[in-house]
C-alpha cells in the first residue's frame, strides 16, 4: 500500500493537466464518434460541470467564472 500512496503523492502536482488530458481525450473521442457539433457541446457541458464541481468544493467564485467566460465568448476577435 505504501506504493500506491508514494504514486499518488507524486502525481498531485500534476492534478489539473491529468484532469485536462482527460477531458480532452474524452472530447477527442466523441468528435470522432459523433462529430463536430456533438463534441463541441460536450466539452461545453464539460467544461460547466468541471465549474460547477469546483463551485461546490468551495475553490472557484462561480459567479467571477461565467462573467469571465460571456466575457470571452462575446469579445470580437
Amino acid at each position: 500500500m505504501q506504493n500506491q500512496s508514494d504514486f499518488l503523492e507524486m502525481l498531485l502536482p500534476y492534478k489539473g493537466r491529468i484532469v485536462g488530458l482527460t477531458a480532452a481525450v474524452a472530447a477527442g473521442i466523441v468528435f470522432l464518434l459523433w462529430g463536430f457539433g456533438e463534441a463541441l457541446l460536450v466539452t461545453l457541458l464539460l467544461a460547466a460541470g468541471i465549474i460547477i464541481g469546483r463551485r461546490l468544493d468551495g475553490r472557484k467564485d462561480f459567479r467571477g467564472n461565467m462573467k469571465s467566460f460571456f466575457k470571452w465568448l462575446t469579445t470580437e476577435r
